[in-house]
Formats: structure tokens, C-alpha cells, sequence
């Protein structure tokens, strides 16, 4: 909450969908009252300040490094599991699978790149972590401390295949390019 204005009648921050106050004590949901006394409400700034300040203060490079190692493996194992669906399904359909013993380059690094895009963008978009970071208990927030949109993660993860962006943590703060690219943040949870 951005504008972090209350009520001053009954005390009550909730907004309707064109982002005015609704009043509490207004339980007619027909009604077309809206709360005209606002003040600031001191406390969801100062929560607000505390959750930004929070999100810039990321997490060390070895962290950050073990998150990595985690994702790696579970990267892995889910690779491993796509190879046995599909050997399952070339198996059940009777398909001639030579042509799995034969894939050139460009298509292993292309599957590969849709494993891994979606792992990091299931994960981190619905529960804002990976599987490394939730053993860690680090998160992913954007810049202002919040919840990253779909957007932000899509961004975050397409930046990983930059080359040589492992070598952007070298820098100070473990801070990535494809955290810095994507405005977003590593932080504890």
C-alpha cells in the first residue's frame, strides 16, 4: 500500500477496485458511501519503510552460492524425470527412440533452456522461491520489498543465460545482473 491513508471515522484501510477507502462501518455492500476523513496512517509507512529498507539488504554470495548448488540439483533430478516421461511415452507409443541418441546441440541446449526457465519461473512465481532458496530461507522480493509480478520473474529468469552473468556476483552486495536487470532482490525470509 503505497498511498497509506486510513479512515479517520472507523479506522478502516481497505479499498475498493478503484482504490478509494471503503468505510467499516458501512456494511451494505450496495451502498455507495465512501470514507471522506482520511489521515495518514503513520504505522503502514513506517512498515512500508521497514519492508524497503528489508529488501536492500540482500543476502551474502555464499548464500546465494548455495542456492545455486541447490537449484543446480534440482534442476538435474528434474531433467532426469522429463528424459524418463518422455523415454515412457516414446516406450507406450512404440516411437523409435535413436533420434533422442542423435539430437544435435542446439536442440539439447533449447530443451535444456525450457527446464530450467520453467523450474525458476514455477517456482519463483508462485512461491517466490526455488527449491534452494526455501532450504536456504531466502526469498525473492523486488526492490521496494514486495512480492516480484510474473513480469519481474519472467525478466529475472531470461537474464540468467546471459553469458558469463555467474560473473556479475563478483561485485559487491551478490548482486547479480539478472537481479539488477529484473529490479529485484535476494533477502531472509
Amino acid at each position: 500500500m503505497n498511498n497509506f491513508k486510513i479512515c479517520k471515522t472507523c479506522l478502516h484501510r481497505k479499498t475498493d477496485l478503484s482504490g478509494n477507502l471503503t468505510c467499516g462501518y458501512n456494511i451494505e455492500p450496495e451502498s455507495d458511501y465512501k470514507c471522506t476523513e482520511y489521515a495518514i496512517d503513520e504505522m503502514e509507512k513506517i512498515r512500508y519503510d521497514m519492508q524497503k529498507v528489508k529488501a536492500n539488504q540482500t543476502v551474502s554470495g555464499g548464500l546465494r552460492f548455495a542456492n545455486y548448488i541447490i537449484d543446480f540439483i534440482a534442476y538435474l533430478v528434474l531433467s532426469l524425470l522429463v528424459g524418463m516421461f518422455l523415454g515412457f511415452i516414446l516406450l507406450v507409443t512404440g516411437t523409435d527412440a535413436s533420434w533422442l541418441d542423435n539430437m544435435n546441440m542446439i536442440t539439447q541446449y533449447f530443451l535444456a533452456f525450457i527446464i530450467m526457465s520453467s523450474y525458476y519461473i514455477l517456482f519463483e512465481g508462485i512461491f517466490g522461491q526455488t527449491l534452494g532458496k526455501m532450504i536456504t530461507g531466502t526469498k525473492v522480493v523486488t526492490e521496494n520489498g514486495e512480492k516480484p509480478s510474473l513480469d519481474k520473474i519472467m525478466t529475472r529468469t531470461l537474464c540468467r543465460f546471459i553469458p558469463f552473468e555467474a560473473f556479475s556476483f563478483l561485485g559487491p552486495g551478490a548482486i547479480g545482473w539478472h537481479d539488477s536487470l529484473s529490479k529485484t532482490r535476494v533477502v531472509s525470509k
